[in-house]
């Protein structure tokens, strides 16, 4: 609503409701891993059965005002709020009961398992259910400015939340959080011509609420333990216990902070005549309070070495002797640092033609890489700290970028698009087995982002052409090729070198075990693709 002249109010309201039940394709056929060839097969482990929701309300009210404090200033200020109100439920269930851990090592042949995987039985994993019925709440106040003086222009701004979580079936909150988000921005016309211009800015933003920050706080019983069972070849069942079962809830630290990126950004930016741009930008990024879930119990570790690394110094890790007692919490060992440094130009759409570009540079490094609250730091057990430091993944060094469009003649149009990165950084580690609370513990046997994965490049091409049709009607004929110089580069490989082997009662008969499909390709470049269509339109 335009409530006057310099003024206007905006609200809505939005909502959704939706369901994401996947079961397995074979029914209540146990899933089955083989430990010596790494596949996963025969069934999905687990059904799944998922309800959300979400109502939000958004209104904020705009107001232009100048000369507030001098006679030539002008001012833009905005105040908002926001009101989100979420559930979500997911209950899960092994498919038929328990997962098959398998070793094909004792078949005579991996088609002899494939055949009669009875050959290769020997464990099990059980538990590790889901029953999660919770609700989140979300409320943010904002406030902002942005005020133009002469050559100078400065936006500012606060952003207050509160996000609370707790369970349907529990009572009490679980999470609750307050914070404050402060953005500051500066702009410098240098040349008073609007051509040249220096740009800083400030801003702390806060992660979207999540269940999984708190999904596994006690109070909620959102999980069974899994436990491991070994097969009894004397009574045919699965009733050997193989190591301690792990717990699957966790304490919330009272003091938990949620989690926040503060973001630092200076630019500088040259118009060439009217049509063409030239920038530099530097970002740094931090994030803080990053969220893990982590044992509290430290002091139960047995720590222990394990020599004769294949791949370089000796590895430490650490055998969990009593039941994991778990804590959610923002350990500080869990960082993530980003800064990068861009180059780039731009020529708008004028005489037929149109061009873009950047070269980038950045830098991704830390203990916690890029996944979901809660969750993706493998801080969980004390051996996820074990080489954790170092080059993140999902990140290129260097990435080359160009995109463009040109008219030719008989009233054709071509855009295409080119990309070169630099490969990503990956990290080989083994599966520590044989030890007791903390088994099957995936541990990096050298420093984070070791080793890299192939440069990688891309071209994309559009071509199209407009029948008018008469009345304002128009008919589109194009064709669209991705990739097409068929580049087949690895995107993604087998990072599992392979196991090593504790013996608790004789350390020294301990041995690395290797994989043969260690460094196995498991994706590369889409292929190219030609795509033929028509659009039409009036």
């Amino acid at each position: 609503s335009l409530l006057n002249n310099s003024s206007f109010l905006s609200a809505k309201l939005t909502g959704f409701t939706g369901g994401d039940d996947r079961l397995p394709m074979n029914g209540d056929i146990p899933n089955r891993y083989d430990r010596e060839s790494l596949f996963d097969w025969q069934n999905y482990y687990r059904y799944s059965d998922k309800d959300v929701d979400r109502l939000a309300f958004d209104a904020s009210y705009s107001l232009f005002v100048d000369g507030l404090i001098s006679a030539k200033d002008s001012h833009n200020f905005k105040f908002g709020i926001l009101y989100e109100d979420s559930s979500t439920e997911w209950v899960t269930r092994r498919a038929g009961g328990f997962s098959y851990y398998d070793d094909s090592w004792y078949c005579d042949s991996l088609d002899a398992y494939f055949d009669d995987p009875s050959c290769a039985v020997f464990s099990s994993d059980w538990g590790g259910d889901w029953n999660l019925k919770a609700k989140l709440n979300g409320l943010h106040f904002y406030a902002q400015d942005g005020w133009v003086i002469g050559r100078f222009a400065i936006n500012a701004g606060v952003r207050y939340t509160q996000y609370t979580g707790e369970f349907k079936e529990a009572s009490g909150t679980v999470y609750d959080q307050n914070v404050w988000a402060p953005r500051l921005g500066f702009v410098w016309d240098l040349m008073g011509d609007g051509k040249m211009a220096f740009k800083i800015h400030y801003g702390r933003y806060y992660d979207g609420m999540a269940v999984t920050i708190f999904d596994r706080e006690e109070r909620g019983d959102a999980q069974s333990e899994i436990e491991y069972f070994d097969y009894n070849f004397d009574t045919g069942e699965f009733d050997i216990p193989a190591g301690g079962s792990v717990p699957a809830e966790a304490v919330m630290d009272p003091d938990i902070g949620h989690p926040y990126v503060d973001q630092y950004v200076a630019t500088f930016e040259y118009q060439i005549g009217r049509e063409m741009l030239v920038g530099v930008d530097y970002i740094n990024r931090e994030s803080d309070d990053i969220n893990a879930m982590v044992v509290s119990n430290i002091g139960d570790y047995d720590p222990q070495l394990a020599t004769n690394n294949p791949l370089g110094d000796d590895v430490p890790f650490f055998d969990l002797l009593s039941p994991q007692e778990n804590l959610i919490t923002n350990p500080t060992e869990a960082t993530r640092s980003y800064q990068s440094v861009a180059l780039r130009f731009q020529k708008r759409y004028t005489d037929g033609w149109s061009l873009d570009g950047s070269l980038v540079w950045s830098d991704l490094t830390g203990t916690a890489d890029y996944g979901v609250n809660g969750y993706g730091t493998g801080f969980d057990d004390l051996n996820g700290f074990v080489n954790a430091d170092g080059n993140l993944p999902f990140n290129s060094e260097w990435v080359f970028k160009v995109n463009g469009s040109v008219d030719l003649p008989w009233g054709i149009f071509m855009s295409g698009f080119y990309q070169y990165r630099t490969g990503e950084s990956w990290t080989p580690y083994a599966v520590f087995e044989g030890l007791f609370y903390n088994d099957r513990s995936p541990i990096f046997m050298t420093p984070r982002g070791t080793q890299s994965l192939p440069d990688r490049q891309v071209l994309d091409l559009k071509l199209q052409k407009n029948f008018g049709l008469g009345g304002g009607k128009v008919l589109g004929l194009f064709i669209d090729a991705f990739n097409v110089l068929d580049s087949s580069e690895t995107t993604n490989v087998r990072e599992q070198w392979g196991w090593y082997v504790y013996d608790w009662q004789d350390p020294g008969a301990s041995f690395w075990d290797p994989s043969n499909r260690f460094e196995e390709v498991t994706d590369i470049q889409t292929p190219r693709v030609v795509r033929f269509g028509a659009k039409f339109s009036w």
